[in-house]
């Protein structure tokens, strides 16, 4: 598990809802649309909602 730093705004969870799971699915779920995956979408999403 990730250990947060003191000045995050977000959890170690966050990180894992909001970015890791996003990209987990479409590897499991959706391959034929991995071309289209970009994860600093999903890390701009999370670093937008925590500020």
């Amino acid at each position: 598990m990730a250990a947060p730093r003191a000045s995050s705004t977000f959890s170690g969870d966050d990180v894992i809802d909001q970015v890791a799971a996003p990209v987990v699915y479409r590897v499991i779920f959706l391959p034929w649309t991995l071309p289209d995956v970009d994860v600093r979408t999903y890390v701009d999403k999370l670093c937008s909602h925590s500020a």
